[in-house]
């Protein structure tokens, strides 16, 4: 990517710039990358198109990596499944911003289906978005440049019991090999016979370069596992629940490692053994995990680990909300994080998208959908990486 790079002159004429015919400036390379690697995605797509050399530069991999590390401290966007789908920057949202609020496409494949069932999105990371459409077609798109893939089909490979198990999944990337991929698990479904085969979590996975589902070793836990993975620092979470005494649940956090494949040991919740807690939901504060959770029937918590760690379970609580101060609200779900500024983001029931100040006591409503429908909505970061340009 190094070299000498031409920076071609502008011309301002009322509210268009246009290319001076003039000589350019000379640049050298580095600078010029480094300079770019520093803007917003948005311009960058646009700037492809300045002369073949910059567009070269800009589409390739190793300047998308460089440019996400440059902006990984940029503000996250909320992608919401309405049709068409909508992105919301909340923080600037939440500050006034109305541009913050925009419309996207869909995947070709997608508008090409029409589907019957609506899409699922199964996770994020480095921009990309794995979904799911009609419960069997997985499809890679980056929502910031357009571009999509379409990955095989989801697997039954233990079929004829499939319809004995829920699945839940998870997506992210393994930086020590240098892939990404897609985790399904068979989640025994409550009330199934003792058959240790049947009571096992089923665990497969994808890995994109390759394009091929691999089944691994089944999990033995006793653990019911709800809502897609969270990634953070190559690890899927999520909050496992396990009954241990009647009317009597334990709550904990699993991580999968995406780079050895296997399943860490649970990690307790703040008070996990509490009667009074109920609806726990995993998210990300930075990076850190978040957990949000019903205590009693009075308030809800928010708490934070101090540090990320998936071996310990040092959390501290961050706010505590009398359940009056948000009525009609009962039941809380991803995707779910605490931003920069102290405001809880959160998909309600899957019927609305609301950003709440624990302090002020204010929600903010940032979208909403009618009860014939469900609204899901994940975070995301705006990058270059190409769904399309993975060694295969």
């Amino acid at each position: 990517m190094a070299g000498t790079y031409k920076i071609p002159k502008t011309t301002q004429t009322g509210s268009r710039t246009k290319v001076a015919r003039k000589t350019p400036c000379l640049l050298p390379g580095d600078i010029v990358i480094n300079i770019l690697s520093r803007l917003p995605v948005k311009n960058l797509i646009r700037f492809k198109s300045v002369n073949k050399q910059w567009g070269n530069l800009i589409s390739h991999p190793r300047f998308a990596r460089m440019q996400m590390k440059q902006c990984e401290n940029q503000s996250k966007r909320v992608l919401i499944s309405t049709i068409p789908p909508l992105a919301i920057d909340y923080e600037a949202y939440s500050a006034g911003d109305c541009k913050a609020k925009f419309k996207l496409v869909y995947p070709a494949a997608f508008m090409k289906k029409g589907p019957k069932f609506g899409i699922k999105l199964v996770g994020s990371c480095n921009g990309l978005i794995c979904l799911i459409i009609d419960n069997d077609e997985l499809i890679l798109w980056n929502p910031s440049t357009w571009e999509s893939r379409e990955l095989p089909k989801l697997p039954g490979s233990y079929a004829p019991d499939r319809f004995r198990f829920g699945f839940t999944f998870g997506f992210g990337f393994d930086a020590s090999n240098d892939a990404y991929k897609v985790l399904q698990l068979g989640i025994p479904r409550v009330g199934d016979d003792d058959n240790n085969a049947l009571n096992s979590i089923k665990i497969e996975v994808l890995t994109l370069e390759s394009n091929v589902w691999r089944r691994l070793q089944d999990l033995q836990s006793g653990l019911q596992l709800s809502g897609n993975g969270i990634f953070l620092y190559g690890q899927l979470h999520w909050i496992g629940k396990k009954a241990i005494a009647a009317n009597l649940r334990s709550y904990v956090i699993v991580s999968f490692d995406l780079a050895i494949e296997k399943f860490h040991k649970a990690v307790p919740i703040p008070d996990h053994e509490e009667k009074t807690i109920s609806y726990p939901v995993l998210g990300v504060s930075g990076n850190c995990l978040f957990l949000f959770f019903k205590r009693g029937e009075s308030f809800y918590e928010g708490w934070i680990t101090k540090e990320y760690d998936i071996n310990t379970s040092s959390w501290n609580r961050m706010f505590k909300v009398g359940i009056d101060r948000l009525p009609g609200y009962r039941t809380w779900r991803r995707e779910l994080c605490y931003t920069k500024t102290g405001q809880v983001l959160i998909d309600y029931d899957r019927m609305e998208l609301v950003l709440y100040d624990p302090k002020r006591g204010t929600t903010q409503f940032l979208a909403s959908t009618d009860w014939g429908s469900r609204l899901h909505s994940i975070l995301y970061t705006e990058s270059l990486v190409s769904p399309i340009m993975m060694k295969q």
